[in-house]
């Protein structure tokens, strides 16, 4: 597997503390290298009222965040 997870579907941590799940649309490498990735997320968020996203919006992570990652069929 490379590093371009686009169509995958990934699990992983948002901010550290959040799990999160949902599609990858979009994989890229950002500035100095790093690898991130584009989450549509399959449920929504709401973290103590403070970090709010509903279902279908999209997040951003680092590669070294996520936690599961299965490819497409």
């Amino acid at each position: 597997m490379g590093w371009n997870l686009e169509g995958a579907f990934v699990q992983g941590n948002y901010c550290g503390d959040i799990s999160v799940s949902g599609v990858v649309t979009l994989s890229r490498v950002a500035y100095g290298g790093r690898v991130e990735h584009h989450i549509e997320l399959e449920h929504g968020i709401n973290w103590q009222d403070k970090i709010v996203r509903p279902k279908g919006d999209t997040i951003i992570l680092d590669n070294d965040a996520l936690t599961s990652v299965k490819e497409p069929a």
